[in-house]
């Protein structure tokens, strides 16, 4: 048996998404099976379209053995837990891969090295990838992701927490290999969740007794640049979260990490006498913070107002 399925979320696929397909079928170490969660746009035939696609690519990389499938949903029903749930329920290999549809492989052994990780240590349930901006990204981008996904990797338990704070349950779907038996154990991904269903299932998992490993030899390409908006809805969402998992996110202190956060990137911003950007960042932070703060006090705001502010207004519809 393949020691690794992999699962995709995707609405609306575009260049990175097939970018990602191709290397998938060029790793050194294949899935048994890839396993495409289709959110539609509605547009005709598109999960018909997508399998084509997909099927095209594997074949010119002689890559038979891996099945491939999709699910199709309506919009409506995107949940960012529920939907990996059903897509690592439909797999069958020991470990299942959580990719995000932008997320390019930089290399052909990241599966080979992330299931090796995973069979580094029998305590393990999660191992995540290293993320890298992509070619063409800007500082901010290029920084941060260095800040949050350094070159030495990381093996994080209950040990940990006093130590790194809310970094401890640090974790991301963009690429994060799951022990498959173990995470239903656990009853996989909180569900319906506004955001992060990978820290969420990651505080679970540590203290639980599990390992969560952050493997930085596995580098997939990744990164965004948002809008003054979207970094506003973006941390409403994660507001929001913190509210709503009050009890929890209580006893992993962020304070710290993000304070050291903000004196990073504007002490290497100014190294590269990057005034602008410098000043944009600020900027950000300030769209951050008061994004953050709306949504830990969301209950206090008129729904109507809050699905305005946040980036999924149907959670606050099913919550």
């Amino acid at each position: 048996m393949n020691r690794l399925d992999v699962v995709i979320p995707v609405y609306r696929p575009d260049r990175r998404f097939y970018k990602l397909i191709q290397m998938i079928f060029r790793q050194s170490e294949l899935p048994g099976k890839l396993q495409v969660m289709l959110t539609l746009s509605g547009e005709e035939d598109e999960k018909e379209k997508l399998l084509a696609r997909i099927r095209k690519l594997q074949a010119n990389a002689g890559a038979d053995s891996v099945e491939i499938a999709a699910e199709a949903f309506p919009r409506a029903e995107f949940d960012h837990g529920g939907v990996r749930n059903r897509g690592i329920a439909a797999c069958h290999a020991p470990y299942v891969l959580c990719m995000t549809a932008d997320a390019v492989p930089a290399d052909t052994n990241l599966f080979r090295t992330m299931a090796d990780a995973m069979e580094s240590d029998n305590n393990i349930i999660a191992v995540y990838a290293r993320q890298v901006a992509p070619a063409g990204a800007d500082r901010i981008v290029r920084h941060t992701q260095h800040f949050n996904y350094p070159a030495s990797g990381l093996r994080k338990t209950a040990k940990n927490v006093r130590e790194l704070g809310i970094k401890t349950i640090f974790c991301s779907d963009v690429c994060c290999l799951y022990h498959r038996n173990r995470f239903f154990c656990l009853d996989g991904f909180e569900e319906p969740v506004l955001f992060g269903e990978d820290m969420l299932f990651a505080a679970k998992a540590i203290e639980s007794g599990y390992t969560v490993f952050y493997e930085a030899a596995a580098v997939v390409e990744h990164g965004h640049s948002f809008s003054l908006t979207g970094t506003f809805r973006r941390n409403f969402d994660s507001g929001v979260n913190q509210a709503v998992h009050a009890e929890l996110f209580s006893r992993f202190s962020s304070e710290k990490e993000g304070v050291k956060y903000v004196k990073y990137m504007l002490a290497e911003l100014r190294k590269e006498h990057a005034y602008f950007a410098m000043a944009e960042f600020v900027l950000q932070c300030a769209a951050k913070y008061m994004g953050f703060l709306l949504g830990k006090h969301y209950r206090m705001l008129p729904k109507a107002l809050v699905k305005k502010l946040s980036n999924h207004a149907k959670y606050f519809e099913r919550s």
